[in-house]
């Protein structure tokens, strides 16, 4: 699932030298992605994780730039960010890639977050809710799928029509709610506990599962509309599912571990596994850095299911692969 299971010792993903002296003491953080600049107040000396820009936020905007497949596909998309921090990834990515959603944090997190996608100016399109990781409930995730703006063709199926079993039922009084499912979520350095790993990927399995629910009974419809229309012009749009990106400096070799079984033992598969080649020149230090930085782009397993390859589109794998 990682680069730490490549046997190429020279493809591991390491921080740049200078990333820790990068963050300081500075209380405003600027970041850019195509052009597009987003500025975040910060505050290292507040106490806690959350007021930090930590370097793993830096080190995925540094690979988005690089890749124009990941623009495409997170391009319009609707993302949940999980220990969202300062706001720094998710507000760049609504300010550069026209991204809609929702960022999380714990409670003590969200006056400074709510201030930070203010300023950026991206409050119409990102929304901003308290989440405690563990086995989310049924309420807790109608807030958040219910929360921040809508994805692009977020509204293209009618949610009265061609409900033909409780699972519809279910989905249309969801989308009449305003529910809207993820495309994707995202996390940086949200992986250095032992046990909080586990109830991390709780909630993003919840969440992931429930979008990939959405998103194929709304396949499931369109295809069913589409027989009924004779003569229907064009195929159906490629099918849609809900992808994971983390991006993190590995800060605890115990608290990784324990993130890659549970990953696996709650059915996440790598989309495609990245190497040290894959990050921009800046991203990739010498051997015997300390910090090593791993990036994971997976999603929950599906029967039916092939292998992952280098060769997935970008669409229709999401976070999909430069070719």
């Amino acid at each position: 699932m990682s680069d730490s299971e490549s046997s190429d010792e020279d493809d591991t993903l390491h921080a740049p030298p200078a990333s820790a002296a990068e963050q300081g003491s500075a209380l405003a953080v600027t970041a850019s992605l195509l052009g597009r600049a987003a500025t975040v107040a910060q505050d290292p000396l507040a106490g806690g994780h959350h007021a930090t820009v930590w370097d793993g936020a830096r080190a995925l905007l540094a690979l988005l730039e690089a890749s124009p497949a990941r623009q495409d596909a997170l391009r319009g998309r609707r993302v949940l960010e999980v220990g969202a921090g300062t706001g720094l990834l998710g507000i760049a990515l609504a300010l550069a890639l026209g991204t809609s959603g929702v960022l999380t944090d714990l409670p003590v997190a969200l006056p400074a977050l709510r201030a930070n996608v203010a300023s950026n100016y991206v409050g119409a399109r990102v929304g901003v809710e308290a989440l405690e990781w563990g086995e989310a409930r049924p309420e807790e995730l109608r807030r958040l799928f219910a929360a921040g703006g809508a994805a692009e063709g977020a509204g293209e199926v009618d949610a009265g029509e061609g409900a033909d079993n409780d699972a519809d039922d279910d989905d249309a009084g969801a989308e009449a709610r305003g529910e809207q499912p993820f495309d994707f979520i995202i996390g940086t350095d949200v992986v250095f506990s032992e046990s909080l790993a586990p109830l991390l990927l709780a909630t993003v399995a919840a969440v992931a599962a429930r979008s990939d629910e959405i998103f194929q009974r709304r396949r499931r419809r369109r295809q069913q509309q589409h027989q009924q229309q004779e003569g229907a012009a064009g195929g159906l749009p490629p099918p849609r599912r809900c992808s994971v990106i983390f991006a993190n400096e590995v800060r605890d070799l115990r608290a990784q571990a324990v993130f890659e079984r549970a990953a696996a033992q709650l059915g996440f598969a790598p989309v495609r596994p990245l190497k040290r080649r894959d990050l921009p020149s800046e991203w990739r230090a010498a051997k015997g850095q300390d910090d090593v930085l791993l990036v994971f782009e997976m999603r929950l397993k599906r029967r039916g299911d092939a292998a992952p390859s280098g060769a997935e589109g970008a669409e229709g794998e999401a976070a999909g692969a430069d070719r």
